[in-house]
């Protein structure tokens, strides 16, 4: 079974001016896996064609070619019930009350429940501290009251993945003290999330993996093989991808996540400690020369900053 909850594959998608007819490709044949269970950071400069590959997930704009799964199948519409969206700009009704905008969400969603919609409703509103304000209406709330009621409408149905599109932006410190607070609070559960932003600083206090886009292509991954769920990586050489499977075998190993060659370097990559090190031990008994031994880092924020 596939690790993965959500894969782009060779996605690509243009946009046409209207004044003047130009064709611009803002997302090139991009590929990349985001993992069950973690936070992946979805980062680049403004126009990187972050929002727009989103977009295509959630089936605001449909992609020019390529496919997009989920857990392993194509994401079809009903399947968008099993994600929650935070979008980057709060576009509410404004003559609804907080009450009201969750109670149309969930009919929306257009799927049962194992709690009462009032329950979830009133649940939802305390969490983000609205509940005593649930008859205000959206348009006599201020703009981190919005946001708040934007978390609760993109947590509300707890889908299995959340995307989450600039959730800091514009928030007050308090208010993007909560947010954190939120997302920590899936990351211990568990749920799946991409963490979309230019905001370098989110990067080590809450992702676990990050990709990096420039000008509608991937151009920085901190996983060496996207999609594995590589968090140790070594490399040996003197030796070759059959060998290390035969002495693998004998000693009846489970296999790496992943296993390559590169010239004369025998890369592995392992998703916990203890089997990385059963390989690191049983490589250096064998003669095996010792390349690299280390846990996945993500890429700090001066690093991130020459990708953009």
């Amino acid at each position: 079974m596939s690790d993965l909850v959500l894969e782009i594959k060779d996605v690509s998608k243009t946009f046409r001016h209207h004044m003047n007819r130009k064709k611009t490709k803002v997302v090139k044949n991009l590929n990349c896996g985001f993992l069950k269970g973690q936070c992946t950071g979805f980062l680049g400069h403004n126009g990187a064609g972050k929002t727009t590959t989103l977009k295509m997930i959630i089936g605001l704009i449909t992609p020019d070619s390529g496919e997009i799964l989920l857990n392993g199948k194509t994401l079809e519409r009903q399947d968008r019930a099993n994600i929650g969206y935070l979008p980057e700009s709060d576009r509410l009704p404004m003559t609804l009350n907080a009450a009201e905008v969750l109670s149309l969400h969930l009919r929306m969603i257009g799927r049962s429940f194992d709690k009462k919609p009032a329950v979830m409703i009133q649940e939802s509103l305390e969490k983000v501290s609205l509940w005593e304000a649930r008859k205000v209406r959206i348009g006599k709330m201020s703009k981190g009251m919005r946001r708040r009621l934007a978390w609760a409408m993109a947590t509300i149905h707890q889908p299995e993945l959340f995307i989450l599109d600039e959730p800091f932006s514009g928030l007050d410190p308090v208010a993007r003290r909560d947010m954190r607070t939120w997302i920590n609070d899936l990351k211990v559960a568990n749920k799946s999330l991409v963490l979309c932003t230019h905001e370098l600083w989110t990067m080590p206090l809450l992702c676990d993996q990050v990709y990096i886009m420039k000008k509608g292509e991937l151009v920085y991954s901190s996983d060496k093989h996207p999609g594995s769920g590589a968090t140790f990586h070594l490399s040996f050489s003197g030796t070759d991808v059959e060998n290390v499977k035969k002495i693998s075998n004998q000693l009846k190993l489970a296999e790496p996540a992943f296993l390559n060659q590169s010239g004369y370097v025998v890369e592995m990559g392992f998703k916990d400690y203890s089997l990385a090190n059963q390989y690191l031990k049983t490589g250096l008994e064998a003669g095996l020369v010792l390349v690299e031994f280390n846990g996945s880092k993500v890429v700090s924020e001066s690093e991130a900053l020459k990708f953009f």
